[in-house]
């Protein structure tokens, strides 16, 4: 696996699960938000691996 996706699924992950730091996405519906983000992480991971089987 390629080492710079597996910055951007960190870098990824990190956003869509900071508290500290919240996403103008989060600030406006905090608990959609939250409810969508394993979603997210889902659809990414999917994509990836879509893409890394297709190369």
């Amino acid at each position: 696996m390629n080492p710079k996706l597996k910055i951007q699924i960190k870098l990824s992950y990190k956003w869509l699960t900071e508290d500290s730091q919240p996403s103008p996405l989060r600030r406006h519906n905090q608990d959609w938000n939250q409810n969508q983000s394993s979603n997210i992480l889902e659809n990414l991971g999917s994509k990836l691996i879509f893409k890394l089987e297709s190369d």
